[in-house]
């Protein structure tokens, strides 16, 4: 998992990217920043619904949990 960084960290970036949840680069009500491990797209806490930072050795955004997620009534295919 990549470490969560702070505001003040991104800030220093040469190309400052937003959070494709809010579009922000800063937010306010963000305490850190945090990087999914499958898609590799930095969101903020508060974006992803984070109240305190993660521990797990892995992060999976909402937006690829969703992918995940099977439509009802989809029957996975047997191995």
């Amino acid at each position: 998992m990549q470490n969560p960084i702070n505001a003040t960290t991104v800030e220093n970036e040469e190309e400052e990217q937003p959070c494709p949840t809010c579009h922000m680069v800063a937010n306010p009500d963000s305490q850190f920043w945090i990087c999914c491990d499958e898609c590799n797209t930095w969101y903020h806490d508060v974006c992803e619904g984070l109240t305190s930072m993660v521990t797990s050795d892995t992060y999976i955004c909402l937006s690829c949990r969703k992918k995940h997620v099977q439509a009802p009534g989809v029957v996975s295919p047997q191995m």
